[in-house]
This record gives structure tokens, sequence and C-alpha cells, in this order.
């Protein structure tokens, strides 16, 4: 997935929630995230 394109210091692998709180960086890209999360 865009794993690079999001510059989390957690890491979405570790901790894949930690994009769905930080939606002021990549709103757009949080809601793809989001989509393929669930």
């Amino acid at each position: 997935m865009a794993v690079i394109e999001f510059p989390v210091p957690a890491g979405p692998k570790i901790q894949p929630k930690r994009l769905s709180f930080n939606p002021l960086s990549h709103k757009n890209s949080n809601r793809r995230w989001n989509v393929g999360l669930q």
C-alpha cells in the first residue's frame, strides 16, 4: 500500500490507528487507508 507516503513516526504497520487520528497531515490519503484497513 502507500506506506511510504505516510510520514508517520510510529509506523503505519505497527499503529494503523494512528493514521485515523492524523487526518490533518493527509486527509485525502487517510481516507484511502481507512478503506484498506477496514
